[in-house]
């Protein structure tokens, strides 16, 4: 028996919803056969096949579905759907529930524990508390909202209610704000140098590159002097990440993708470039692959194009640390900055404002000698 587990879609994002189904319980599929379709905050997945057999899905089409969570397995043969009979068996938490029941509450990071008043917990009841969950997603703002309201003294022109992509965005953004606390370093560099490296880079190895690709070879030569910022906090512990798998947005189509170039800390500046081509070409063809997005220990967001003078990124989840591109913008005389901005968004938990300043002045200057190791 193999089981798939859901992927990280999308870079916040605690759930996937599955859209739609290609298959049926317990048909045979082939490797590679399509099996699904999921979708995160901001990203839609093919979901293949990893081997072939007889399949066995874990959710039904709408169901918002936990990352990492199973969403299906491929048995080898019918029978083994024995570990999942429905039949009593009784929990750590000493709640009676059925094993169908156990599966799905494990795969939606639901507590058994809360249906104290049930005799035996079946399947039917974890799917009301999962469909009653869909459709009241947590963006409260922990206050009193109606005690506000009615003091604001003024009504409304109109009340709009997000749809279902908006409610799953603010809900990922909401938790990532109410845990990670957040504090940002800028610094100012002058682009035309960086600019004559991607312009002579460009003519001797006939690949494109751009400021992310060099910012994101400079970060993978400095983490390992700075390893706070290739880690994260979870249950009062700090995790260090063995490797250094940096993350890169792609917006394309209005739909955000955060593909990941693994070991960047032993790759060339070539090689980090041709990683990021390969990732930007998938991208424009739909082929980007769950595995393309997982592993990320750090994550480069560039703006430049957005004629911005600054903003903030938020740091993903199970990361302490994110580097945003900006500049380049237009001044009042019309003409170009000639500036990038680069700012550091740590998480200040773990890390203090003197351990991140003294990166980013090491990572400017990385900027600024980068043109020695690449000539």
């Amino acid at each position: 028996m193999i089981a798939f587990n859901v992927p990280q879609v999308g870079v916040n994002d605690e759930f996937v919803t599955l859209m739609k189904i290609f298959t049926e319980d317990l048909k045979e599929v082939n490797k590679g056969d399509l099996v699904c379709i999921i979708e995160s905050s901001k990203a839609t997945m093919d979901v293949e096949a990893p081997e072939s057999g007889y399949i066995k899905l874990n959710a039904k089409t709408g169901d918002q579905v936990k990352i990492n969570s199973i969403l299906f397995y491929i048995l080898k043969n019918p029978e083994e759907l024995v570990s999942i009979v429905d039949q009593p068996l009784e929990n750590s938490e000493q709640v009676n529930a059925t094993r169908k029941a156990i599966e799905l509450a494990k795969n939606h990071g639901i507590d058994l524990t809360t249906f104290s008043n049930k005799t035996i917990i079946r399947e039917k009841d974890i799917q009301k508390l999962i469909e009653k969950r869909n459709g009241e997603i947590n963006i409260k703002s922990g206050i009193d909202d109606q005690r506000w309201l009615s003091k604001l003294g003024t009504g409304f022109s109109e009340i709009r209610e997000l749809n279902k992509s908006q409610k799953l965005i603010a809900g990922n953004l909401s938790q990532v704000h109410q845990s990670v606390v957040t504090s940002y370093f800028s610094m100012i560099i002058e682009s035309t140098p960086l600019q004559k490296i991607i312009d002579q880079f460009k003519e001797n190895n006939k690949i494109i590159l751009t400021h992310t690709e060099i910012v994101i070879y400079c970060i993978s030569r400095l983490l390992t002097k700075y390893p706070l910022l290739n880690s994260f906090l979870l249950d009062e512990s700090v995790r260090f990440y063995e490797e250094t798998n940096i993350g890169f947005t792609i917006d394309i189509n209005d739909r955000l993708i955060v593909p990941v170039i693994r070991n960047c800390n032993q790759k060339t500046l070539v090689e980090i470039a041709r990683d990021a081509n390969i990732f930007k070409m998938k991208a424009i063809m739909n082929k980007v692959i769950p595995a393309d997005l997982m592993g990320g220990s750090f994550t480069v967001s560039n703006l430049i194009d957005g004629n911005l003078l600054i903003f903030l990124p938020v740091i993903n989840i199970y990361q302490s640390a994110v580097i945003g591109i900006s500049g380049n913008f237009s001044l009042p005389t019309g003409d170009a900055s000639n500036q990038l901005i680069i700012t550091l968004g740590i998480d200040h938990r773990i890390i203090n404002g003197k351990y991140a300043a003294n990166f980013i002045r090491d990572l400017k200057a990385q900027l600024m000698s980068v043109f020695v190791d690449i000539v």
